[in-house]
């Protein structure tokens, strides 16, 4: 192999490799390298690939063994030197990496029935091979994986024709063969690079170059970018606080210089809640609803006035029944009933009187309402007169008997009383709230709510229902408010 100066026409060194007799077919510049080229050996005795420096034309730096015949063509990727493409009489494209130690295959593609008698790369997309094949066939090929097509040998058709090597009823399968490099090349990597991390660190990465003719290395470095000192110094905090698990603190420093007023320390005010003991009930109060004052409040509303001695007398009756020793209990009951009472002292008010301490009678008659609940209760048969009393509109009595029915006999009289208290053409903001506490309906409360009330619909949702439920439905009730 003779390399010319071709300004001056002139022969400049000749490349010879003395301890062989390789006969050399083509020649290969090094992409980056202009003192380096490779030389490829068409005997079928010496299928050798040399890698030779001009500088030291003595004996070649590498000799690449992998053909088992005479190589026909090399190429290599102008896009990246660590691959290096050559076909051979062995019916064989081997990708190698000249600059690997010894040289290393890193792929092979797949052929066709002949062999390749040119390989090349695209100088647009560096991932791209073609090659030319002595069936007149031009074979395009791609490094970045997938599956590519293979044309199977068949030495019946080669020997006697095409379609005889096919045999009628069975299916004619193209193998498949993956081709796919052991490492990314060079048009894939990038060479440098940086993004930011948390708490203002800067990770940035860098291909050094090797020294002396070693390979490249790349390297990181971690540095700390700081613009703003203040968020430095509070993200610092906040670590901090994360680390030793002190967020109720954290947020009572955070309020201190927030100070009382304004949406954001509100904000803190409920976020350190949550951090803190009986976090509902600090809740309500940021809300500006006290529980123990509305109790108070319903309590004095709702508390009839204490009527004195009703309840000295209570006990002094319970205490003067004695137990006799007859038969019957119900003949002692009746004897302490009809027994002479005591005398009650003048400045001692009568008891308040129930519907028993009346004169009444009752009716069988069926044709009128009053009978038909009569003659239900004898009969006992309680789910009858609940019936009965909801037909009538007399939910009060219904939901009282419902009681005695059981609690699937009251949970379904109450939904019908809220039934009926929707139907009615009347404001239900009374009995929503209601409904709500009596069914557990709390979704509908969060869905069909005002949100004029929505922190009424909040404290109930606080004071009635599971964390889990409570954090689902507040969720929803936000929702509403932001899509508002």
């Amino acid at each position: 192999c003779v390399v010319w100066d071709l300004r001056k026409n002139d022969p400049i060194i000749k490349v010879s490799d003395s301890t062989s007799r390789m006969r050399c077919k083509v020649v290969a510049w090094h992409p980056d390298v202009a003192t380096q080229l490779c030389i490829a050996s068409e005997d079928d005795h010496t299928p050798v690939i040399q890698i030779w420096d001009l500088r030291l034309a003595s004996s070649p730096l590498k000799t690449l063994e992998g053909h088992t015949k005479g190589v026909l063509s090399v190429a290599w990727c102008q896009a990246d030197s660590d691959l290096l493409l050559s076909c051979g009489k062995d019916n064989r494209i081997l990708v190698w990496n000249p600059n690997s130690g010894p040289g290393e295959i890193v792929a092979e593609l797949p052929t066709s029935n002949q062999w390749s008698f040119d390989v090349s790369w695209c100088p647009r997309n560096p991932a791209i091979i073609s090659s030319a094949s002595f069936d007149g066939r031009v074979s395009l090929y791609s490094l970045m994986g997938g599956q590519q097509q293979v044309q199977p040998s068949n030495s019946v058709s080669d020997s006697f024709g095409p379609g005889l090597g096919e045999v009628a009823g069975q299916p004619q399968h193209t193998p498949q063969v993956t081709c796919q490099l052991k490492s990314p090349p060079k048009w894939l990597r990038r060479p440098c690079g940086a993004t930011f991390g948390f708490g203002g660190q800067l990770v940035s990465f860098e291909t050094v170059a090797g020294v002396g003719g070693a390979p490249s290395k790349p390297a990181v470095y971690i540095s700390s970018v700081v613009t703003e000192p203040e968020l430095v110094e509070a993200s610092s905090k906040l670590e901090t606080s994360l680390r030793e698990g002190n967020l109720g603190d954290f947020c009572q420093a955070k309020l201190a210089t927030l100070g009382e007023d304004g949406d954001k320390s509100k904000l803190w005010q409920f976020i350190g809640a949550s951090f803190g003991e009986n976090c509902d009930q600090q809740f309500l109060k940021l809300l500006g609803i006290n529980l123990d004052e509305l109790s108070s409040q319903l309590k004095a509303l709702l508390e009839p006035v204490k009527e004195n001695g009703i309840e000295d007398e209570v006990i002094e009756k319970v205490a003067d029944l004695e137990v006799t020793e007859a038969s019957d209990e119900f003949e002692m009951i009746a004897a302490q009933a009809v027994a002479a009472p005591e005398e009650v002292p003048a400045e001692a008010e009568a008891p308040a009187l129930t519907t028993l301490d009346q004169v009444f009678s009752l009716s069988k008659d069926p044709t009128s309402d009053q009978g038909q609940l009569t003659i239900a209760l004898l009969a006992g048969d309680i789910e009858l007169a609940v019936d009965l009393a909801i037909k009538q509109n007399r939910f009060a009595e219904a939901l009282i008997l419902s009681i005695r029915g059981g609690q699937e006999l009251l949970l379904k009289t109450q939904a019908l009383y809220f039934q009926k208290a929707a139907s009615e053409d009347k404001d239900v903001s009374s009995v929503a709230l209601v409904e709500a506490v009596a069914m557990g309906s709390w979704e509908k409360l969060v869905e069909h709510c005002g949100l004029d009330s929505w922190r009424e619909v909040l404290a109930a949702l606080v004071t009635y229902t599971d964390s889990d439920t409570k954090q689902v439905l507040s969720g929803r009730l936000a929702d509403r408010l932001s899509a508002d």
